[in-house]
């Protein structure tokens, strides 16, 4: 039927030429994706605690949150997932944590003199690092030339600060963590690769870090906008439990805010399940990390970037590589460890071919039950990346060519119509599947207790991922 907003009681004389710019408008609208990422600042960051800010640079986040803080740390690793992926990066914003706690402290105990010249090569986080060492030079020299080398290296890439001791222990390096808190034990001693004949070089743990800090200020001031994704530095279980309150209430039928949590943890795989067993919630995805160097929030900040990096929604990210330095060989997962995090909901990451590099075995949701029955429709996070799709197209769709409605079966017909119309568009994408067959399941009915509610009905089959391709060969001899 056409409309015309020519008005009824209009007695002049003439033609007359409209233009509907809405009405008739079939296209699904573009979606703009937001990262958020959580974790502590230093003194030295200029930004606000729990106060987001958008990051655009790797020098903007030093400025915010200080050179080699946490949430610095992270934004650099996003940043740099994103430049993977040019012209595809979503937005990044930043809400920092203030700086507290006990700093965990690593030491490096130099014995000398050299006896001959060389480099003392070590890695910090997998941060490859190397001090020059002259001929004859004694340990309390190497020692220095370890602090040198690591702030030349630049303190803006690594979680750490360096000194030596003083009053006789001027030999000894003293590494310190960047922020307080229990987060510091994430940082793995330094690895030594090699010395020069007469050095050696001891490491050792010093201070543990102490007091973890709580997720829930910072995620309560996360309501400015759609974080399409949220990563957090933090890995512990009550974490786990913040973050399923948190998209539990921003995914709510009114806010329409879904988000996806990413959490990565370093340690034992046993540890990562325990924690995905604890969510069991489609919008939390566990990394299990185990023996990777980089830090954890490193891990989530890259894999989140990476996911909301790829605009088909419907896309896996089986095999997708990540910039991380890999773990050592006896870390890297089995087949049977593998299948172990899948069936628990958690996300195994293993090494690439070349062995240089991290990459994503298959990326999941830590969903695996519903009322302790098993359930999996929603392990593959892009089934949830589907129906979250399909909900921003619809309601997009509803606020467009329903402002100010009316209660009748014209407008009852025409939401069923546009409801069809974004379905069918998200079959021409791949993300739906057989909107044909599930026509009839399209449902726009009236609801009984609030009399001007409309309640639709939408099927959505999503295009399932294809995670294998079994080939048998057959043996002929002719």
């Amino acid at each position: 039927m056409i409309r015309t907003t020519i008005s009824s009681s209009t007695r002049k004389p003439g033609t007359f030429i409209e233009f509907d710019k809405t009405s008739r408008s079939r296209g699904l609208v573009p979606l703009n994706r937001v990262v958020g990422l959580v974790g502590m600042k230093s003194s030295a960051g200029t930004q606000a605690a729990a106060t987001p800010i958008q990051v655009t640079s790797e020098a903007e986040a030093d400025l915010l949150f200080g050179k080699g803080s946490e949430l610095a740390i992270m934004c650099r690793a996003a940043l740099k997932q994103a430049a993977k992926q040019a012209g595809a990066a979503p937005a990044l914003w930043g809400v920092c944590l203030a700086d507290g706690g006990t700093k965990a402290t690593y030491t490096m105990t130099v014995t000398g003199p050299a006896t001959e010249a060389g480099d003392v090569e070590f890695t910090i986080c997998g941060r490859t690092i190397r001090a020059g060492v002259a001929n004859a030079a004694s340990a309390i020299t190497v020692a220095a030339s370890i602090v040198a080398a690591i702030k030349q290296y630049g303190y803006q890439y690594l979680p750490v600060t360096a000194a030596v001791g003083g009053g006789g222990s001027e030999h000894i390096v003293t590494l310190t963590a960047v922020n307080g808190g229990t987060n510091g034990n994430d940082i793995k001693v330094p690895v030594i690769v090699k010395y020069p004949a007469g050095i050696a070089v001891a490491v050792a743990n010093g201070v543990s870090g102490a007091t973890a800090y709580d997720l829930t200020v910072s995620l309560d001031v996360m309501n400015d906008r759609i974080y399409h994704a949220v990563a957090v530095a933090n890995h512990i279980a009550n974490d786990i439990s913040d973050l399923k309150a948190y998209a539990t209430a921003r995914g709510g039928a009114a806010a329409k805010a879904w988000t996806i949590c990413y959490v990565a943890e370093t340690g034992t795989l046993a540890t990562a399940t325990a924690l995905a067993s604890g969510s069991n919630e489609m919008d939390v995805c566990m990394l299990s990390a185990e023996g990777f160097v980089n830090m954890p929030g490193e891990i989530a900040a890259m894999v989140a970037m990476a996911v909301e990096a790829e605009t088909d929604v419907a896309k896996s990210f089986d095999g997708v590589e990540l910039d991380l330095y890999p773990p050592p060989a006896a870390s890297v997962p089995t087949d049977t460890e593998i299948e172990t995090a899948l069936a628990a909901g958690t996300t195994p990451l293993t090494v690439n071919a070349a062995g240089d590099k991290g990459k994503i075995v298959r990326l999941v949701t830590t969903l695996t039950t519903i009322s302790s029955a098993p359930f999996e429709d929603l392990l593959d996070i892009s089934n949830v990346r589907s129906l979250y799709y399909v909900g921003w197209q619809c309601d997009a769709a509803y606020a467009l060519h329903f402002p100010r409605a009316k209660k009748n079966e014209r407008t009852r017909e025409a939401i069923k119509s546009v409801t069809l119309d974004v379905l069918y568009k998200c079959e021409e994408l791949e993300i739906l599947q057989n909107v044909d067959a599930h026509k009839s399941e399209v449902l726009v009915e009236w609801d009984t207790v609030v009399k001007t509610r409309a309640n639709v009905g939408i099927p959505a089959s999503v295009v399932p991922n294809l995670h294998q391709a079994c080939g048998v060969v057959y043996l002929q001899i002719e």
